[in-house]
């Protein structure tokens, strides 16, 4: 599989302490006609894109990344990285703006991450927060927020939480669910639906009131918490939902 590059022109700087990596992320990229630089050949130039392996980083994670980012100012780093390393850059306050790679991952997923980061010719910013009530969520990060707490999510969940904030306060159903998660895929049915809904519910309530609703046979949705036992903190009248979160 190949990815053709986007309008950038200059190179991506490729930083990476393990050299057949970097060769084969280099190699990916230049059969698909992307300009490819490293530390040794990168010169003083200016960069589309920094790939830097934040897991092997040999300056470790944040203190080591400022002094690189220092070099390449304006300019946007795709870091590969792990769930673990990925929680000290989003601690640090590294990544907005950027973007990341989890392990394992192919030169192809390189590829298109960095096509995105370079459309246009230019960084595209990472997607905006959606919200609801206390509850924010950066997708693309596989990662909500509710109050100081961080609460990951894999992608399937992140993907449920993403459909269900879009649509604050409105019934999702069942079946808008498993073709927005699942498309094309026999099988996904309804119990898949109340199983990820369940790990959601789960994640969500260890932090606060229950945002997640059922209408039941219907579907879901998510609405902020209420303000008050009993009241519904948009409209100020009972609620229709039990504390579990149904009708």
């Amino acid at each position: 599989m190949t990815i053709p590059p986007a309008a950038a022109s200059a190179p991506v700087l490729i930083i990476h302490p393990d050299q057949g990596a970097t060769a084969d992320i280099a190699r990916a990229l230049a059969a698909a006609g992307w300009l490819t630089a490293t530390p040794g050949t990168a010169g003083h130039g200016k960069h589309a894109v920094v790939v830097l392996d934040a897991t092997h980083h040999a300056d470790g994670a944040a203190p080591g990344i400022a002094r690189v980012r220092q070099s390449a100012p304006g300019v946007p780093f795709l870091f590969l990285t792990t769930r673990e390393t990925l929680e000290d850059l989003l601690a640090g306050g590294t990544l907005p703006g950027d973007d990341y790679l989890l392990a394992p991952f192919t030169a192809a997923d390189v590829a298109l991450r960095l096509r995105w980061l370079t459309r246009n010719g230019t960084a595209v910013p990472s997607d905006p927060e959606l919200t609801v009530g206390d509850l924010t969520l950066r997708s693309r990060w596989f990662l909500a927020r509710r109050g100081p707490h961080q609460i990951p999510l894999t992608k399937t969940q992140c993907a449920v939480l993403q459909l269900l904030m879009q649509n604050p306060g409105n019934v999702v159903r069942k079946e808008e669910i498993v073709n927005h998660v699942w498309p094309g895929i026999p099988g996904r049915g309804g119990n898949n639906v109340e199983l990820y809904i369940s790990y959601l519910r789960r994640k969500i309530n260890a932090t606060g009131p229950p945002m997640i609703h059922t209408l039941r046979g219907v579907g879901y949705l998510i609405k902020p918490a209420p303000t008050g036992p009993g009241v519904d903190a948009a409209s100020n009248r009972k609620t229709m939902f039990d504390a579990g979160g149904h009708l």
